[in-house]
Formats: C-alpha cells, structure tokens, sequence
C-alpha cells in the first residue's frame, strides 16, 4: 500500500517515511477494516438475541449501504475509486451474508413457534 501510495510522487520528488507516521497509518488502516468488518457480526448476534429482525435489516439496506459507502470513502488511505471500491464491496456482500443468515434464523424460529403452538392446540 505504501509503495502504491509513493507511486503518485514524480521521480525528482523524494520520499521521506517516518516509523511514526507509518505505524500510524497502518494501525489507523487496520482497525478500521477490523470495525468495518465485524458491523455483519454484530447484525447477526443481534438477531439471535432477538433484538433485531431480519425485516428491520432488509428494510434498511439503503441506509447501509450508504453508509457503508461514506465510512469506506473516510477510512481509505488514497483518494482513488478503486481502494474506496475494494473496501465497500466486501462489506456490502457481507451485509448481505448477515441478512440471509437473520432470515434464516428468523424463519426457523417461526417455524419452531408454530410448531409449539400446532402442538399446544
């Protein structure tokens, strides 16, 4: 990333990297992709816990998606489509993922209630 990122300078420029500012970018780097990444998680573990339905996440994928979009436009290093391309991707399919994973959960559970039920009438 840091060879991409010195790729923009002309050949008369000089490069000049600091250990500090290095370890800053790349720990700033991490762990935003480290938060970005664990949002589907905390979907999931919110469904389970029943906190968060499947219909709520479908309804508002728009609004994740958007931010999802901003937060990947704030976080990458360069100001090219592509890394901003790179990090929203991924998080939009696992948005995705975590959505069919609450919607499944969420049909098995009606399907066990309505079994309990079927079986107490």
């Amino acid at each position: 990333m840091v060879e991409l990122l010195t790729g923009f300078a002309s050949s008369e420029d000089s490069t000049l990297l600091q250990a500090s500012y290095y370890f800053d970018f790349v720990l700033k780097l991490v762990l935003a992709s480290g938060v970005a990444f664990t949002l589907p998680v905390f979907l999931v573990v919110l469904n389970i816990m029943g906190i968060l339905p499947a219909r709520t996440i479908a309804h508002s994928w728009r609004v994740a998606v958007i931010g999802i979009v901003i937060f990947s436009a704030l976080v990458t290093p360069a100001a090219d489509l592509m890394s901003m391309f790179l990090l929203v991707v991924p998080m939009v399919l696992l948005y995705l993922m975590a959505l069919g994973i609450a919607w499944i959960h969420d049909r098995r559970k009606d399907r066990r209630l309505a079994a309990e039920l079927k079986g107490v009438i």
